[in-house]
């Protein structure tokens, strides 16, 4: 179960990397940290669709990289 769960946390780790620096922080901060879409905004002085998008077509590059494509 341990390998299984580190090689996991190593392709979630290799896939955000893959992602462009501020929409992996915004990813990071909504998920580690919990963060609200109006904490996010308000914390990295962007505009609220901004951020909304950032994580959505995030969350959809992280899905098809975990997937391997």
């Amino acid at each position: 179960d341990l390998a299984v769960a580190s090689a996991a946390r190593r392709a979630l780790q290799a896939c955000l990397e893959r992602l462009e620096p501020e929409p992996r922080r915004c990813v990071l901060l909504a998920y580690q940290d919990g963060l609200t879409y109006e904490e996010l905004a308000a914390r990295l002085g962007r505009p609220i669709g901004t951020v909304k998008s950032w994580v959505r077509r995030s969350l959809s590059r992280l899905r098809l990289c975990l997937e391997g494509r």
